[in-house]
């Protein structure tokens, strides 16, 4: 009875048609896994991650710089995926490279406490040194994760599996977020901080141990050409290198601004939970609301069109953020509960269009020229540039106190206006895109636009027929 009930839940997940039990259950422990991952990840990345490093007496340039590190190593993905590629064993890379991923940052909320308050200095490059170690796992880690994930998720319920993943390693993150989000404002010191990264090293661990109970097929290896040859040759492929590149600036543009609403948010005087119940909760909430639609939809017309869709009702997040000011916040909220509608679904869709747009063959290879041009270009680069703009060029138009609209902007709402601008100019880009077997823009909207409409009347005429009946 217990076995019928898990089955026919799974079945509600996703579509089990020609699948093995191994599969299944592989696929279902991915699920679970990732609930682990996203708690580690809210909490390691979240608002309690921007205000530890200001109460550590962090610069807004250093801040950027940190934050830069990760996708600095992500973009040496593409060695790591021709070492997997030629040598290292797939399941084992990740496993060792996760556990140590996960597992420093245990350490790292002791800093405070290992090294003296008049030493704030040294209190930092030790914080700085401990996610530096974090990030250098990040090429090896998520080559064979991709890779993993590529091969155990078949193509035909890609969008709805991951869209259900989403939403349920969202719902995990809320849980996270909401039961560990006062930590820092109740506990003293940096207590709260270092009981809050320890429950992210832990619950990371386990994510990574629950993978040593699934089943994958072989990696997809071939007699491969040698490096510059491998590398070449996903240069070459025109369509795909459209997408690195819309990906790159549209990237650079969130790094540029969403990299920094979590410290200006803390410069408004927004206490931990605040910004944890605004900026991890809100947009968990609506996330999980519409992820798996969006994911329905990606499966029914392709990934393009709604893709394209999606980045268009995007655009206006940057420009939102220019006209927050203190006590707003109700249009906080507005703004994460758009993200939270709109963000989960576009991680999705990016995702099924680099791994659909890759062959078989050398996969890694192109999955690591994507994170070349996004992590490194994208998110290192606007990271490190967005902290210098704010500390030494916005700060200065800041001084001028030019009066706009209603409004005196901040050294913040110059860097989001110059996003949104950057944002207008990725979308440029992703019309090049080219998917095979997908609906045109204009026939998803029409056949969107249908479905609402025949969905309206089939509710009217069932409502009209119940007060017949009364």
């Amino acid at each position: 009875m217990r076995r019928g009930f898990f089955r026919g839940f799974s079945e509600r997940l996703f579509d089990h048609t020609g699948l093995t039990r191994e599969q299944i259950k592989t696929l279902n422990l991915i699920i679970i896994a990732a609930m682990g991952g996203m708690m580690f990840g809210t909490i390691t990345g979240g608002f309690a991650y921007v205000s530890f490093w200001k109460a550590l007496g962090i610069s807004n340039f250093l801040y950027g710089i940190i934050i830069a590190m990760p996708p600095v190593f992500n973009a040496l993905q593409v060695f790591a995926s021709y070492l997997l590629e030629k040598w290292l064993p797939r399941e084992k890379t990740f496993i060792v490279t996760g556990i140590i991923q996960r597992s420093v940052w245990i350490v790292f909320g002791f800093v405070p406490f290992i090294v003296p308050m008049e030493y704030p200095t040294l209190r930092i490059w030790l914080a700085a040194v401990l996610a530096l170690i974090s990030a250098g796992t990040v090429p090896l880690f998520n080559s064979a994760l991709y890779s993993l994930y590529d091969d155990a998720v078949p193509v035909r319920i890609r969008g709805r599996y991951f869209s259900v993943r989403s939403r349920i390693t969202t719902a995990a993150a809320l849980v996270a977020g909401l039961s560990l989000g006062r930590l820092p404002d109740v506990l003293p010191g940096f207590t709260g901080y270092a009981v809050m990264f320890t429950i992210a090293g832990v619950l990371g661990v386990a994510d990574i141990i629950l993978f040593c109970f699934m089943t994958f097929p072989p990696m997809h290896r071939t007699e491969s050409p040698k490096f510059g040859a491998m590398f070449k040759k996903v240069l070459a492929d025109k369509n795909y290198m459209r997408l690195v590149a819309f990906g790159t600036v549209w990237t650079f543009s969130s790094f540029l601004c969403g990299g920094f609403t979590g410290p200006y948010l803390v410069s408004m005087g927004m206490s931990n939970m605040q910004g944890t119940l605004l900026s991890q909760v809100t947009t968990g909430v609506f996330g999980v609301l519409a992820v798996t639609s969006w994911g329905r939809g990606y499966d029914k017309y392709g990934t393009r069109p709604v893709f394209i869709i999606n980045t268009r009702l995007c655009l206006l997040f940057p420009l939102l953020w220019c006209f927050v000011q203190p006590g707003m916040v109700w249009l906080i909220f507005v703004i994460y509960m758009i993200s939270g509608l709109l963000s989960y679904a576009y991680e999705v869709g990016i995702q099924n269009l680099f791994m659909g747009q890759s062959p078989p063959e050398n996969r890694t290879m192109y999955i690591a020229v994507y994170f070349i041009g996004t992590q490194l270009l994208g998110s290192a680069f606007a990271s490190a540039l967005g902290g210098w703009l704010l500390d030494n060029v916005f700060s200065r138009v800041e001084a001028l106190q030019w009066r706009v609209l209603w409004m005196y902007p901040t050294r913040y709402h110059y860097q989001f206006f110059v996003a949104f601008l950057i944002r207008i100019g990725a979308l440029f880009l992703l019309p090049g895109v080219k998917e095979e077997g997908s609906y045109t823009v204009g026939e998803t909207l029409e056949q969107m636009r249908a479905g609402f409409t025949g969905a309206i009347q089939f509710r009217t005429r069932s409502i009209m027929n119940r007060m017949r009946r009364t």
